[in-house]
């Protein structure tokens, strides 16, 4: 296998219901975040997933995106 897919497969994502529980924000805020840019994610079959570790630099950077 490629190191590209050794890479995607090692990635976590995190679910938008995920994302809202440990940010304590709303699903829909989240769903705006990702809609306007400020959360990158990537779409896994129907659903729209956000890479762990673009979450935890948010939160590390405490640039939580605004509403």
């Amino acid at each position: 296998m490629s190191s590209r897919m050794d890479g995607i497969r090692d990635t976590r994502f995190l679910r938008v219901d995920e994302v809202a529980r440990e940010a304590r924000v709303s699903r829909s805020t989240v769903r705006h975040w990702l809609r306007v840019g400020r959360l990158p994610s990537v779409k896994l079959g129907k659903r729209r997933v956000v890479p762990r570790a673009a979450f935890e630099q948010m939160i590390a950077t405490g640039t939580a995106p605004l509403r």
